[in-house]
């Protein structure tokens, strides 16, 4: 599994030191690793079939990077959903380390989803107007 990254960065980089491969098989399991994989598969189906309502404007559409970042947050929310709802189903209790383990992963997810939705866009900061998004992954401000 871990050889894959190890590709990834070789190409990028050339050799790789032995902090290097230590990293990246530090990030097995984690929210990054989720993020690389999908952006490296490039499939970026936008999971948002909602278009534009009255009161929003659009001010951009999301980067690959971006994509993957938001996609992979939306799976990890599913996985924390069917666990929830297959627990409940069986009668049985909760992996109450797994689901712990899903929302820390969603936290950082979200969290660097937006700091980078906001890094392209940091007029809306500190801007009243929220930012959404819609349908073939466009980014919309809510007027208000």
């Amino acid at each position: 599994m871990c050889e894959n990254k190890f590709f990834v960065f070789y190409k990028i980089g050339g050799k790789m030191s032995k902090s290097d491969k230590d990293f990246l098989v530090s990030l097995s399991d984690t929210s990054l690793e989720l993020v690389l994989k999908i952006f490296k598969k490039g499939e970026f189906v936008c999971p948002v079939d909602k278009g534009a309502f009255n009161g929003e404007e659009s001010v951009g559409e999301l980067t690959d990077l971006q994509k993957a970042v938001f996609l992979a947050r939306e799976k990890v929310s599913e996985e924390a959903q069917a666990l929830m709802e297959r627990s409940q189903d069986e009668c049985q209790f909760v992996d109450g380390e797994r689901l712990l383990d899903l929302g820390k992963k969603y936290e950082t997810l979200n969290e660097l989803f937006w700091n980078l939705l906001y890094e392209r866009f940091p007029k809306f900061v500190k801007s009243q107007n929220r930012l959404v998004i819609r349908k073939g992954w466009r980014v919309l401000q809510v007027l208000t």
